[in-house]
């Protein structure tokens, strides 16, 4: 996949509130890790509220997308996600940042009722979840 190409992809989907098949970026690393962590391997962001919810920086290969989780584990959090390559290769970095309450139990409901409910987040500054 080539930069531009990225770019376009994120574009005529994220950007248009379209869900992005991790497939479709073309790296076996994301695609290992969507089939573990994100629902039916798709990337959901609700950007109708961001008011700077994309950035494309061509210096450094790298495309941003803010805006608001959709799906678990990520789910109402708001969230930036970076596009970039490593060694040629897709890469993606998820930034969230959890709400007060939020704990790994509730982005990953097979969690409950189990210690992770128990370990607390550092409220100030705002815990920050990442999926890289």
């Amino acid at each position: 996949m080539t930069f531009q190409e990225l770019v376009d992809l994120v574009k005529n989907t994220l950007l248009k509130n379209q869900p992005l098949k991790t497939a479709d970026l073309q790296s076996p690393s994301i695609d290992q890790l969507a089939s573990d962590v994100l629902p039916n391997n798709l990337i959901r962001l609700d950007i109708s509220q961001e008011k700077n919810p994309f950035e494309e920086d061509p210096k450094n290969n790298r495309v941003v997308v803010r805006g608001k989780g959709i799906d678990l584990p990520f789910a109402g959090l708001e969230s930036e996600l970076q596009f970039y390559f490593v060694n040629g290769e897709t890469a993606l970095t998820w930034r969230a940042t959890a709400n007060p309450g939020w704990n790994l139990s509730t982005g990953f409901p097979e969690l409950q009722s189990t210690i992770c409910e128990e370990i607390p987040l550092v409220s100030s500054p705002a815990s920050l979840i990442v999926l890289a």
